[in-house]
Parts: C-alpha cells; sequence; structure tokens
C-alpha cells in the first residue's frame, strides 16, 4: 500500500469520495475531528426516556458511545468504546448497535443486555419530518477554530421495547417521539485537555453561559407537522453562537431572527421551569409556550459531555471497554455551581402554539450570574 493512501474500505467501492484519498483518511489532522450520531426517545408524559449517542474520531482510533434510561430522578447508563480500525465500516460498539434501515427516514438504536447495568432497549425511529440543517457552529479561541461543525436534526416516531431493571416496556407510536441529529468537524471536549496550551483552558467556556438547544414538533389541527428548532450560547456580553428555523413538513425552512427566551429556571439546581419562547421573524412574532412534562430528563455528564471523572470523549481506552453507573437520585448529585457538567439534560417539553401542539427535548445550561431567569420560589 502506498505511504499517502489509506486502507481501502467497503466505502471506497462508492462513487461518493470528496477527498483526494480512502474514506479511511479525514481531509485533516485535527484530533477534534469527529463524526457524531445522537438521538433521543421520550414517552409523552416524561415518565420514562431513553438515549444514545456514538461518536467517530478517526485521527484517534476511537469510536466510543453512550446508551440508558432515565425515569423520574433515576438514570442508567452504559459506556462503551474501542479501536476504530478493528472494524472501521461497523456501527457496533459492544453491546451498542445502530442500523441505518433506510437512509434519512429510519433507523434501529439497540442497547443489548450487558455486564454494566441492568437496561437495554431495541428501538426503531420512523422519521414524520425530513432532515433539517441548522446553521454551521464556528468558532475560534486563542487563535485556532476550536468548533467547526455542521450538523442536521430529524423529527420522528419510535416503537420497540425497553427493559429496565426487570421490567419489560412496550413502546408505542402513539405514546412516545423520537428525535435524533448527525454531525460531524471539529468540536471541543474530545479527550483530555492538553496540558501545555493556553488556550485549552476549556474552564474559561464555562463560566458564565446560558446554552439553549431545542427541536420542537407540532401537530395542526388539520394534521399537518412542524417545528421550531433554536440553539444559542449566550456568554452574557456575547452570544457566540445562533441559529434557528421554523422547519415546515415539505423542507421549507424559515430563517428566526432573534430567539427571546422568557424562561425561568430553578435556584437549587437550576433546572428548567418552562415558560415562553418568542421566535422573532422577518414579518412578525410567534409565541410558543414550553413547559417540562415530568421531572425525568436524561443527564449528559455520565455520557461524558465536559468530561466525566476525568474522562473525555474520544479517548483510547483499547478495545472491548465497557463502563456505566447507576444513580438512584440525579437531584441529590447536583451543585448546579460547584459542578455544571450535571445541569446538562435532554429534557422532555410539552409545547403549545395557538391550536397547534407537540412535544420536543431541550438541552439547557445556565452557568454564572443569571439572576434575571432565577425563580427564587424554586
Amino acid at each position: 500500500m502506498p505511504k499517502d493512501i489509506g486502507r481501502i474500505t467497503p466505502a471506497d467501492e462508492y462513487l461518493i469520495h470528496q477527498i483526494a484519498n480512502t474514506f479511511d483518511v479525514t481531509g485533516q489532522s485535527d484530533l477534534g475531528w469527529t463524526e457524531k450520531i445522537w438521538g433521543t426517545f421520550g414517552r409523552k408524559d416524561g415518565s420514562l426516556q431513553c438515549d444514545l449517542g456514538i461518536g467517530k474520531y478517526p485521527n484517534r482510533d476511537v469510536i466510543d458511545g453512550f446508551a440508558g434510561c432515565a425515569r423520574g430522578v433515576e438514570q442508567w447508563t452504559v459506556r462503551a468504546s474501542r479501536s476504530l480500525s478493528s472494524k472501521p465500516d461497523s456501527l457496533d460498539i459492544g453491546p451498542l448497535r445502530y442500523e441505518i434501515v433506510e437512509p434519512l427516514t429510519a433507523v434501529r438504536a439497540v442497547l443489548e443486555p450487558n455486564d454494566a447495568q441492568p437496561v437495554s432497549f431495541d428501538l426503531v425511529f420512523t422519521a414524520h419530518l425530513p432532515p433539517f440543517f441548522e446553521d454551521r457552529d464556528h468558532a475560534v479561541q486563542g487563535g485556532r477554530v476550536v468548533t467547526d461543525v455542521v450538523r442536521w436534526h430529524q423529527a420522528g416516531t419510535v416503537e420497540g421495547r425497553i427493559w429496565v431493571d426487570g421490567e419489560e416496556i412496550d413502546v408505542r407510536p402513539d405514546e412516545w417521539f423520537a428525535f435524533r441529529d448527525r454531525s460531524w468537524g471539529v468540536r471541543q471536549f474530545v479527550g483530555a485537555p492538553p496540558p501545555d496550551v493556553a488556550s485549552s483552558d476549556r474552564s474559561t467556556y464555562m463560566n458564565n453561559l446560558h446554552v439553549q438547544w431545542s427541536p420542537l414538533v407540532l401537530k395542526r389541527r388539520d394534521g399537518s407537522h412542524y417545528e421550531l428548532q433554536y440553539y444559542f450560547r449566550d456568554a452574557g456580553s456575547e452570544q457566540t453562537h445562533f441559529s434557528a428555523h421554523i422547519n415546515e413538513a415539505d423542507g421549507t425552512q424559515i430563517p428566526v431572527q432573534r430567539i427571546e427566551s422568557r424562561v425561568h429556571y430553578a435556584r437549587h439546581n437550576r433546572g428548567f421551569l418552562g415558560g415562553t419562547v418568542l421566535a422573532h421573524l422577518a414579518d412578525g412574532v410567534r409565541t410558543f409556550h414550553v413547559n417540562p412534562a415530568s421531572d425525568t430528563g436524561f443527564r449528559l455528564g455520565p455520557a461524558l459531555y465536559f468530561g466525566w471523572n476525568g474522562e473525555y470523549h474520544g479517548s483510547w481506552k483499547g478495545d472491548g471497554h465497557l463502563a456505566g453507573e447507576y444513580v438512584a437520585d440525579c437531584e441529590k448529585e447536583i451543585d448546579a455551581l460547584a459542578n455544571p457538567i450535571w445541569q446538562g439534560r435532554d429534557r422532555i417539553l410539552e409545547v403549545r402554539e395557538g391550536d397547534a401542539h407537540g412535544y420536543g427535548v431541550l438541552e439547557h445550561m445556565l452557568i454564572g450570574d443569571w439572576h434575571e431567569l432565577i425563580d427564587d420560589a424554586n
């Protein structure tokens, strides 16, 4: 094999190359280069929720993932990792499995019975809206591009089975909903921060921050579906990222110029309490009322987002790594100011706009002094 050409894999059979190399090689050598799969599957009443995520890090020879369930304040989390090169074209990582049933339409997410936690599931996602791109997420820190990510997300239904601590749950499309996304590019918080680079101090990212990422799908009286999807990172003095659209079932995307998030958080744990989201468009303002369906929400800290007990996505752990834990009461573990990692979670929401009604998921963090958003009574 020539020294400047990667290995041949089955993907190289197809006429889909974008660079003058094989699919074994990325177009750049940044260790933060990542391809991500994420999905959340929630019961509409908020009583049970499952998450799955997979990350591929070709410049680290790592593919890893997480899966688990949240029920009330309980959470079971399973994590797995292996070398990417051992099976470069497989999305199987220990007990985690992800299958593309029909591209852009249906996927299967599986967490097999495992030795880490007494939780497993076999779920099939079916889209009821097309995939929609968000605006590119691009950020520079210390003269280096630390984030350059493109992402699309998709709303759908889900059906299958879940097994939690010996109980089998039937997942029915009329009682559940789901979202998934795909993203790729250079990301932050991949691997442990290098000790000899000044700009790698990631704590500066977490000093004063309000983050909301939310897809909300609604059904009109005539049966048609649409969604509001928005993402902002607000550092107080500046908004470091913003993307928002009204997305219609025919693929139309209507840009939202500004999101006015009139919501509140609990003081004791910075948990989301609900409120009103105003979407400012070029021709007017649309009002969405959002409220948590329950206290349930899949915590992303144990899934290694932002680091977890010194562990990070993309870190080399060898082949066949399997870990996880059960947290009986996530609320008791939270010190939102001292350990903001516990804040980030996929929270099931109920949403209304006029006569339209639906459900969504919110990922949020509120770090620092945001007194105008804090409800002192909670």
